[in-house]
């Protein structure tokens, strides 16, 4: 049982019989020490019953794949988890994967960061990053490798307060390189509160070596059929690479920015709330006697709908993972007056509201009065220690806030999981 509490004159947040999603924990540490499970994710996704949790210390893990089996991944408080390609396949409509403070870095190809597909069941990812930290010269393949976030063929997928970017390769004097795509949706179902999503750099021409015009700038986002709902979030096209000058006084054209947002394929529906998208910035020339590149366009509507509804963007964040003995917090932020209330549930789900303007994210619903938002917007919940059932290992809950603005609106927000654990009290 999860038990807030509220400021004064609100009510009882969630009472039983309520509880989140319970499963056993697993700790992932490659230090190894006390207390340690496993060295590193696979062995431990391998060796995890369906519906554990797996707590992982700060340290460096290598790529892995989940193939049908429901898990939450989770970094512990303050934890830098940095890991190698992530592939998450096969989820039945039943299953769920939560992954939350990860940091997928590749160093070497293929140049994907994130690999989710053919997924009935749903997806959330929070508080995570697809960057590149290490910038390297792809050769791109024409293939499906060249785009850090492939998503085709799932039935929701959120992705929350994470960062997505192409990779943005090394100035270089060698011909065949290129950048590659912040994040392709194929026949998907996608959410996306308060994220980054970058296209990579063109390549920036640095003699000696070939002298040639700087390459493009890589699309944001491509979205081919199926559903993209973006809140509070910024998709930008990749920067073009810049020209260069030589010895000789040769010098060489900025290439084209990349496109913030495409959409093509199987008629897509994207709606955009509070989101801005703009094309990545033209290359430089390698002096006055040459060109700049074009600046990308924000959105390219090959296919599909295109909406663009008025308000603000929402949220919640919550303080996870949490241990059942200690407080924690709910962190709202929305307009000044919003009343808000939680919506928590043990499980994930997905289903576009367009009169609340957001995608409702969890199920079944327990609800609960919060409170008013301040002058600011800001709204904190101190959670008392959360009493976790005798022989329950772990608890995870997916919260979701609904806002009543002072017109009478009510706003779906940016969700948050939290990851309730047994300390053994």
């Amino acid at each position: 049982m999860l038990r807030l509490s509220l400021r004064t004159g609100t009510m009882l947040l969630i009472a039983a019989p309520f509880a989140g999603a319970q499963g056993p924990v697993l700790v992932i540490d490659a230090d190894g020490g006390p207390g340690v499970d496993y060295l590193d994710l696979q062995p431990a996704i391998d060796g995890a019953a369906e519906g554990s949790t797996l707590l992982v210390q700060e340290g460096d893990y290598t790529s892995f794949e989940i193939d049908g089996k429901s898990l939450a991944i989770v970094a512990d408080v303050g934890a830098t988890v940095t890991t190698g390609e992530v592939i998450i396949v096969n989820l039945a409509s039943q299953q769920s994967v939560l992954l939350r403070g990860l940091r997928a870095e590749v160093t070497g190809i293929p140049f994907r960061l994130l690999t989710l597909e053919n997924n009935a069941g749903s997806i959330w990812i929070e508080e995570s990053r697809f960057v590149p930290e290490i910038v390297q010269v792809p050769i791109k393949s024409g293939g499906d490798v060249d785009v850090a976030v492939w998503i085709r063929n799932c039935a929701a997928v959120t992705l929350v307060r994470t960062d997505v970017s192409g990779h943005e390769p090394l100035p270089s004097g060698a011909i065949g390189t290129d950048a590659t795509e912040g994040l392709v949706s194929i026949d998907s179902e996608l959410a996306l509160y308060d994220c980054t999503i970058t296209g990579g750099k063109g390549v920036t021409s640095a003699p000696p070596g070939v002298l040639y015009d700087g390459t493009a700038g890589e699309n944001g986002a491509r979205i081919e059929g199926g559903f993209l709902f973006a809140s509070g979030t910024t998709i930008t096209g990749g920067a073009g690479g810049d020209g260069a000058t030589d010895a000789t006084g040769a010098c060489t054209n900025g290439g084209d920015g990349g496109v913030g947002l495409v959409t093509d394929g199987n008629e897509p529906e994207v709606v955009l709330l509070d989101t801005t998208v703009a094309g990545g910035s033209g290359g430089l020339a390698g002096d006055a006697t040459c060109g700049d590149g074009m600046n990308g366009a924000p959105i390219v509507l090959l296919a599909g709908e295109l909406a663009t509804p008025p308000g603000e963007a929402r949220g919640l964040v919550a303080w996870s993972p949490a241990l059942e003995s200690q407080p924690s917090l709910l962190a709202y932020a929305g307009e000044p007056g919003d009343f808000v209330v939680l919506a928590a549930g043990a499980a994930p789900d997905f289903a576009y509201w367009p009169a609340l303007a957001g995608v409702r994210l969890t199920a079944p619903f327990a609800f609960a009065a919060q409170g008013t938002a301040d002058a600011l917007g800001a709204l904190n919940v101190v959670l008392p220690p959360t009493g976790l059932a005798a022989l329950v290992p772990s608890a995870t809950f997916y919260l979701q806030p609904i806002f009543l603005d002072t017109a009478g609106a009510l706003w779906l927000g940016a969700p948050s999981s939290m990851v309730v654990l047994d300390d053994g009290t």
